[in-house]
């Protein structure tokens, strides 16, 4: 079919720009008149074409200028449509590049842009992630006041409601709000610029978004989202997440995002016009990934284009001007209520060390900041806003979609982990100290005074940090007894595993013993050892019961007269005692490959590692669906692909572990956790009860060993799987990408999926594909389910009942190397009846964050040896956060609902005297009320996140 621009090609190529330009200008009109329906206008704009033609070879000009007149109607009705084209650069925090290269991009761009604004008088420029106007600010102080003096000016817009670009579906909903409080207080302290003025999440190349997030944008403020992935599902929403909560969504992912300045940019406006209705359309410009930004080229080209008679009105613009536009006619724009997913299934398991360290330091900094808002004044140490503020700032770097997904090179990856290892020493020692601080204060004479303590203890230092709750077990003991403040960071009373470590006793395991302040008395096991120099530390482990939330109890460890358990036996690589087999309380060994407590009883494939039996002693259910085992281990290899850190491919073969033994304890290549060297040695030992007991397996994976370990614990259906890996398997364009997978066959009828997602979870239709998902998965039928609860994953699958949890995946680019070396993660099975979302929630925060064990001496002191600080007492709710204010002694405290029905709730907090709601940047929303000794009362709408500001005493 003939062009109706067809007959100018020949004469556009000898003649100047007119001919070129009406040629622009009658392949819109054509396509404007048949999206308006006007055939009198598409028999105009033949007869303009038809006269350009013959009339063009004599006067080009002329006759260019003469057909526009004749599409004059057209063009009258086109220019009430507005196209807003916006300047911008996308930069890439790290991506095939280090820090120097990206610092030397956000100059290079910025000083370009600010000499084009100097050139062109108009334009607009927007530029997101708080990262790069950091870097100006450190590396390129001489660009911070022309910068500021365009945004003065309103021609460079701030769109940096982010650190940086981050990944939206793997980070948890306190890391999203972090992300939004300090990019708005950096950007007002250091570039004037007001919270008020920042109202946009800009999100163009990050891969997905969670459901929940327009409840977070709204509670600091931000009113609009702009995105380009996944894209192309609607032009422009109101996106809703489950709270209610509203802002209004972009689709950019039709191709307009950072294009060249062409005529093309016409057709996609009409194809948004058709879509919307709307008449104002936001087009974006530039140069993207390793900066760049706009060109004179692209400025030239605009302005070229705004003297178009035949086109739409196109004009420089600010996403602030269009969303004005927008917002106006916001009544007729479609609701959208659903997550922004899925693209790049791979980025939800590649690169799984960068996964673990963001969870790692997602779990730790709040840690340190509720023990040092709750504790510090107490333990004479002054909140340190800066070290936590770093803390957040290298965590949210971290979080850059490319970084966190695992779509870096190597050297990005390099950088990522010597931030989170300074995160880790930021936030860690602010609670070592505070902790440490505490545990020297409390009364434990009073407690323990009639027990033995002759003071003698080891006294070192030796920074062991690798225990649950990461605080150095160094302290002043005694020779013959140690004194353990058993800290818990979790909302609610809290039993569970402490482990713990012993130096240089002589003691009998058979009679260890530990007794908290109230005198009761709970086995002690040991589980492990280590020799440091001429000292020997015994790994041990006790039950601590019911531990006061946000608080402490304390138990003292130390040899009783009777003998607690049954006759030890000598283990000579462990260079200690273990309890003997077959001891009657607790958990009990009733077989090779079986153990049980008082709840369960499990029986161990040891060919698989899985369970092969998990019966509920009250129920008599057998939780493994017969002839199934849960717990096995897969190893997949999809097909050779392109771009594996992004996607996944289709399994070409499949296999289960089976052919897997006992772990030898006696082989010391077996523990992967041993630490051989000439100064240290260490093992653990096997749990034969009573506090726990383990069964590990070991197995083969190509060039890989894998041991999964068992672990059941006495006061507990639940069981604990440890999974660790040397591993030695590479993806290539071969064999394609292995994976190994942990596999769960429940057995259950019409099961619903769900999971865990920033401040909230989902219900997703079962899939092969991985799906995003923090803590926990779920598969629960109306009866019954299980939750599976994780330390480090963020990728499984749920289908035909069959939940899968993607472990270690060897993509191969950008990086080809992600996954060689040692892993170790940790699981928690938790069968269940009817789901309860609030339950799943719960076990996951005690799950990531563990009671934690203090060393204390034998003392007087000010602090009772039982204490609570912090309280939900009643309500669906969990708690995000408790820090100090950013700008006063002011208690933060955030929540968020759980059960997805408007509820009450109740919070005790110690010493505060009012409270009042605020925002996520911390401003008060409305009146201030007294609290009732501590206690709040209240009520939360369904899914939300809310913030509290508590006036405290002291």
């Amino acid at each position: 079919m003939k062009s109706i621009t067809q007959g100018l090609d020949i004469l556009s190529r000898k003649v100047t720009a007119p001919i070129e330009r009406l040629k622009a200008e009658l392949a819109f009109a054509e396509k404007f008149a048949k999206a308006c329906k006007r055939e009198d206008w598409t028999a105009l704009v033949k007869e303009a074409a038809a006269f350009a033609e013959e009339a063009g070879a004599g006067d080009p000009e002329a006759a260019a200028a003469e057909a526009e007149k004749m599409l004059a109607p057209i063009g009258e009705a086109a220019k009430k449509h507005t196209i807003h084209l916006l300047g911008h650069a996308h930069i890439d925090m790290n991506w095939t590049w280090g820090t120097l290269e990206t610092v030397a991009d956000c100059h290079d761009t910025f000083a370009t842009v600010l000499r084009l604004m100097e050139e062109y008088p108009d334009w607009v420029f927007a530029q997101s992630q708080v990262s790069v106007y950091k870097y100006i600010r450190e590396y390129y102080p001489e660009l911070v006041e022309p910068i500021r003096q365009r945004i003065r000016e309103g021609r460079w817009e701030v769109t940096a409601a982010c650190w940086t670009e981050i990944d939206d579906n793997l980070i948890s909903g306190e890391s999203y709000c972090r992300n939004l409080l300090y990019s708005k207080r950096w950007m007002r302290d250091n570039y004037g610029v007001p919270f008020e003025d920042i109202r946009i999440d800009w999100k163009a190349d990050t891969f997905g978004h969670a459901r929940t997030l327009p409840g977070l944008m709204r509670e600091a403020g931000v009113t609009e989202f702009y995105h380009m992935r996944p894209g192309g599902q609607h032009w422009l929403a109101r996106w809703e997440s489950p709270d209610g909560s509203r802002v209004l969504e972009f689709d950019d992912g039709k191709g307009c995002y950072v294009s060249p300045i062409t005529p093309a940019m016409a057709d996609v406006m009409l194809d948004y016009w058709q879509e919307t209705g709307l008449c104002d359309f936001l087009f974006i410009f530039g140069v993207g990934d390793h900066g760049g930004g706009p060109t004179r080229r692209h400025l030239d080209a605009a302005l070229d284009i705004m003297k178009w008679p035949i086109f739409p009105a196109v004009k420089f613009s600010s996403s602030r001007e269009y969303f004005d536009k927008a917002r106006a006619r916001e009544n007729d724009i479609p609701v959208h209520s659903d997550e922004i997913n899925f693209i790049f299934r791979g980025c939800y398991t590649s690169q799984s060390k960068v996964k673990r360290d963001n969870r790692f330091a997602e779990n730790l900094i709040p840690e340190a900041e509720a023990v040092c808002a709750l504790l510090g004044k107490t333990a004479g140490i002054e909140y340190p806003y800066k070290s936590f503020h770093r803390a957040w700032e290298h965590t949210m770097y971290n979080q850059f979609h490319d970084i966190l997904a695992g779509s870096s090179e190597h050297a990005a990856m390099e950088d990522a982990d010597c931030r989170f290892r300074e995160t880790e020493a930021l936030a860690g020692t602010v609670k070592h100290r505070v902790l440490r601080n505490i545990a020297s204060m409390l009364n434990t004479r009073s407690a323990f005074g009639d027990l033995p303590w002759d003071g003698l203890g080891i006294e070192g230092g030796f920074g062991e940090v690798r225990l649950p709750g990461r605080v150095t077990s160094h302290g002043g003991s005694s020779s013959v007894s140690d004194i353990f403040m058993v800290y818990n960071p979790a909302p609610r009373p809290a039993t569970g595993l402490v482990r713990t470590k012993l130096w240089n006793k002589a003691l009998d395991p058979s009679r260890l013993v530990a007794r908290d302040s109230g005198g009761v008395l709970s086995p002690v096991q040991v589980v492990g050892s280590s020799q440091y120099n001429e000292h020997i530390g015994v790994n041990i482990a006790f039950t601590a019961a019911d531990v006061p939330p946000f608080g402490w109890k304390t138990y003292c460890v130390y040899e009783s007269e009777e003998q607690q358990t049954a006759a030890p036996q000598y283990h000579p690589n462990l260079f200690t005692f273990l309890p003997a087999q077959g001891d009657a309380r607790g958990v009990r060994q009733t077989g090779p490959f079986s153990m049980e407590n008082d709840f369960v009883s499990v029986e161990i494939d040891p060919a698989t590692g899985g369970l092969l039996h998990y019966i509920d002693k009250e129920t008599g259910r057998d939780c493994v669906p017969a002839g199934r085992v849960m717990g096995s281990l897969e190893l997949a290899y999809e097909t050779p692909h392109f771009m594996t850190g992004w996607f996944t491919a289709q399994e070409y073969k499949t296999d289960t572990l089976a052919e897997g033994r006992l772990v030898d304890d006696n082989d010391p290549s077996q523990s992967f956790d041993a630490d051989i060297l000439s100064m240290v040695s260490s093992r653990r030992a096997p749990m034969r009860g009573p506090v726990a007991g383990s069964i590990r397996t070991i197995h083969s994976a190509g060039a890989s060993k894998v041991i999964t370990e068992i672990i059941l614990g006495a006061d507990s259906k639940a069981v604990d799987i440890r999974v660790e890996a040397r591993w030695r398997e590479i993806g290539d364009g071969e064999k394609g990408v292995p994976v190994l997978k942990l596999v769960f066959p429940t057995g259950l009828r019409d099961a619903r999926a769900r999971y865990e997602i920033p401040n909230g979870w989902i219900e997703r239709p079962g899939s092969r594909d991985d799906v995003p998902a923090l803590r926990w998965a779920d598969v629960s039928n109306q009866r019954e389910g299980f939750t599976l609860l994780n330390d480090s994953k963020s990728g499984f699958s749920v289908y035909d009942g069959v939940l899968r949890a993607a472990l270690i995946r060897s993509s191969c680019d950008p990086d080809p190397l992600p996954e060689t070396g040692r892993h170790e993660m940790n699981f928690r099975l938790i069968p269940h009846g009817a789901f309860d979302p609030n339950e799943a929630c719960s076990e996951a925060e005690r799950f990531a964050k563990p009671l934690t064990p203090v060393p204390a001496g034998m003392q007087p002191g000010p602090l009772p040896c039982r204490h609570s600080l912090l309280e939900i007492q009643e309500g669906p709710v969990q708690i995000a956060a408790v820090k100090q204010a950013e700008d006063s002694g002011d208690l933060i405290v955030r929540m968020w609902e759980t059960s997805g029905r408007d509820s009450a709730f109740r919070l005790r907090v110690e010493g505060a005297d009012s409270w009042q709601w605020c925002s996520t940047l911390e401003e008060a929303d409305g009146t201030s009320e007294k609290t009732a000794n501590g206690v709040i009362s209240g009520r939360m709408p369904a899914f939300a996140t809310r913030s509290i500001k508590f006036k405290t005493r002291g």
